[in-house]
């Protein structure tokens, strides 16, 4: 049975036409190489890039024989591999997160985690488009989710119970890997809002242009000044 190495990751190149894999060496502060590192280690490196494109650049300079090509972050769980996609530098919160606790699975607690703990219970709470979106797409644990209802419904009428939420809530976003989610999926949900205000932005603009009978071709099929 082949050993599990529980919270390690790897990050790995694959390529595109034959699809084969190709483990990412890492050079470590004292001279040695690693494949297997902490989550906030492999973020902290692909982080510094804009997209995979760049990352790719920078490691062909290194000496890597990468072309058409994808990047993954593999990982055990529960004896089966499982990936995750990496994340870039558009993602500032992570950034953060994860260059500040580098080698680590838990964040350190300082000014800015509390405010993100703050915003993000606060936001999961009162966005139910939001909330439903994380649950529907497992951005966020179920008992993580329940945790945080309880907690704003039980904050001004019982106090000791609010308490022991908010202290069930920070024992789970003390964890790097929990933000990391909740972080892609907030994203996720922006980008597919974005998208869906567009459509409807363009459903508005063409049912005014069919109104005023502008829609394209239409001015001089029936412009009487062309009979």
């Amino acid at each position: 049975m082949k050993k599990e190495t529980k919270g390690l990751y790897t990050l790995k190149h694959i390529s595109a036409i034959e699809n084969i894999e190709t483990p990412i060496t890492f050079t470590m502060s004292d001279g040695t190489e690693k494949m297997k590192l902490t989550l906030t280690d492999i973020d902290s490196f692909t982080l510094q890039f804009d997209c995979k494109e760049n990352m790719l650049f920078y490691m062909q300079k290194l000496g890597y024989k990468f072309y058409n090509s994808k990047f993954i972050i593999e990982y055990q769980n529960n004896h089966e591999t499982k990936m995750i996609k990496p994340v870039f530098s558009d993602q500032e919160t992570l950034k953060y997160f994860a260059q500040n606790n580098q080698g680590s699975y838990i964040v350190k607690k300082d000014n800015i985690y509390y405010k993100y703990l703050g915003d993000i219970v606060y936001m999961v709470s009162q966005d139910s488009e939001l909330a439903y979106f994380l649950r529907k797409n497992n951005y966020i644990s179920s008992w993580l989710y329940r945790n945080i209802i309880e907690y704003f419904i039980f904050k001004n009428d019982d106090v000791e119970a609010s308490h022991i939420n908010m202290d069930r809530i920070k024992k789970e976003l003390s964890q790097y890997r929990v933000i990391r989610s909740l972080e892609i999926g907030i994203k996720e949900y922006n980008k597919e809002k974005d998208f869906k205000q567009q459509i409807e932005e363009r459903k508005k603009t063409f049912v005014k242009k069919k109104q005023k009978g502008q829609i394209e071709g239409q001015g001089q099929l029936f412009n009487p000044d062309n009979y």
